[in-house]
């Protein structure tokens, strides 16, 4: 049988590079973030810088204030003046403090070039803010009423202490702006760092996110049903030697490796199963003549030793035994290797009826009882002969492996879109560590459920029955424990549901 490869090319990417949780997501944000942090980090420190240079300037001109103030007229003289002179040199907002001998005298210059300001014009609030801040030889910035902020020196002179001060508005101002300039900088790198990294991220990722879909559907693919199609990762442009390029190589060559063993694991079970085939059909013969030939002597049994017709009926029951194994693995080799169905609608209702009257009448050490749907019979669509076989297979399991007296319930139910029949008993249940493989070939439960039918069992009839309703596309499961065990069947009801002539292998 061949194979295909395909190869899977670009395409949609869910949930995509940069999708919640991803690695490119992931990246993104630690990208973006270290971006924020080193324009805040640059924004301060810049920030710090500017507003350290500005106030080195304020405090030059304010020594060249104080200097100024210092050598202003009628700062000499043994008399202290009674009010403060402002030069016209110094700038406009300069403020001046005079405090002598207990008083206060102060002014700010303003737009006129000249002329005496009077004390009221600065505030005896903001006087003696100014006051108690500054010390000789110190600057301070001082919040001062209806002033704003100032930046205050103050130096001691005979006539008294002189407090010189300049505002701060334009520093405030310009740091105000640069900080404001900052931020939108900060906001629009910010904004192009995210841009910038997430498209080149999705492009960088995107090989690696479409090797992860392949690996994904590669994972998906029902490995165990022989014929598969197995996708391959495209093959990255020449040159190319990056690590994204290099995993994809190693993927196909493991794909490579993955399909080759199921290329010769199939092919070791298609001649087992071809073994069994023609094992199966080739003793069916052979067994029918010993058979045969063992039930002629029936006729003289009478007449030979008790020993030599003993062992005549042995062999005739073996020859049986041997019979129905071989009938069921021939089946199991034609179901494997896809032999049509006779479908058809059938009648599940007579079918449950029939076997269950056969299964009454093998085991009438077992109560048995039905539940059936009282408006309208249940159909499907198969093949009656095997549903017959399955619903069979399920009954004499359970007469088989459950004691005399048990309670065995068949119910039919009609479910949208497909028949449920389930068949229930109140035996000793099958063990926990059988449960998941109670449907394969050879499966025995003998060590917990009693054989009151003496060891026939060939391992076989479960498996039957996982065969055929699977070649339904149907379902059967198996819930047990001490005291309940249930088997359920689900058959689907419609045509188009049903196998269309061979079971559906993939």
């Amino acid at each position: 049988m061949s194979r295909t490869s395909t190869e899977v090319g670009p395409g949609p990417l869910e949930p995509g590079p940069l999708g919640a949780g991803t690695l490119g997501r992931r990246l993104l944000i630690r990208v973006v973030a270290l971006v924020a942090v080193l324009a805040i980090g640059l924004g301060t420190a810049s920030t710090l810088v500017t507003y350290t240079l500005l106030l080195q300037q304020v405090d030059a001109q304010l020594d060249a204030a104080t200097t100024r103030q210092q050598n202003a007229p009628g700062r000499g003289g043994e008399r202290p003046p009674v009010a403060v002179t402002l030069p016209d040199a110094q700038p406009v907002g300069t403020l001046v403090i005079l405090v002598q001998q207990g008083t206060t005298y102060g002014g700010v210059r303003t737009e006129t070039p000249t002329g005496q300001i009077a004390l009221a014009a600065v505030g005896e609030t903001a006087a003696e803010q100014a006051t108690s801040a500054v010390s000789a030889g110190q600057h301070v910035n001082v919040e001062l009423d209806q002033l704003g902020l100032y930046r205050i020196t103050a130096r001691q002179t005979p006539y008294g202490l002189v407090l010189v001060g300049l505002p701060l508005a334009e520093v405030t101002s310009t740091v105000r702006n640069l900080v404001l300039v900052e931020v939108a900088l900060t906001l629009f790198a910010l904004a192009a760092a995210a841009l910038v990294t997430g498209t080149l991220m999705a492009r960088s990722l995107r090989p690696l996110h479409r090797l992860a879909q392949i690996s994904r559907e590669v994972a998906d693919t029902p490995l165990h049903t022989g014929q598969v199609e197995l996708v391959r990762v495209p093959p990255s442009d020449p040159g190319t030697a990056s690590e994204v390029a290099r995993l994809g190589s190693t993927v196909n060559d493991m794909l490579d490796h993955v399909e080759r063993s199921l290329a010769a694991r199939e092919a070791s079970e298609l001649k087992v199963r071809q073994f069994v085939a023609d094992a199966s059909h080739e003793l069916r013969n052979p067994l029918a003549a010993i058979r045969g030939y063992a039930e002629l002597t029936r006729r003289e049994r009478a007449a030979l030793p008790h020993d030599t017709a003993f062992a005549l009926m042995r062999v005739e029951a073996e020859a049986a035994r041997m019979s129905g194994l071989v009938e069921d693995m021939l089946l199991l080799a034609r179901l494997d290797a896809g032999r049509d169905l006779e479908l058809g609608e059938v009648d599940l209702t007579e079918v449950t009826v029939n076997a269950l009257s056969d299964a009454r009448a093998a085991g009438p050490d077992h109560v048995w009882r039905l539940a059936l749907p009282e408006d309208a019979p249940v159909l499907a669509w198969g093949d009656a002969a095997r549903l017959q076989q399955v619903l069979a297979n399920l009954l004499a399991n359970a007469r088989t492996h459950t004691p005399a007296g048990t309670v065995v319930e068949v119910a039919l139910s009609q479910q949208p879109g497909a028949a449920v029949l389930t068949v229930a008993d109140d035996g000793p249940g099958i063990p926990a560590d059988l449960v998941s493989t109670v449907f394969e070939r050879f499966t025995r439960a003998d060590a917990a459920r009693s054989r009151s039918g003496g060891n026939t069992s060939t391992g076989l009839g479960l498996a039957i029955v996982a065969a055929v309703v699977e070649a339904h596309h149907g379902r059967v499961s198996v819930d047990s424990r001490p005291g309940r065990t249930v088997f359920s069947v689900e058959i689907p009801t419609e045509a188009s549901a049903a196998p269309a002539g061979e079971p559906d292998r993939h």
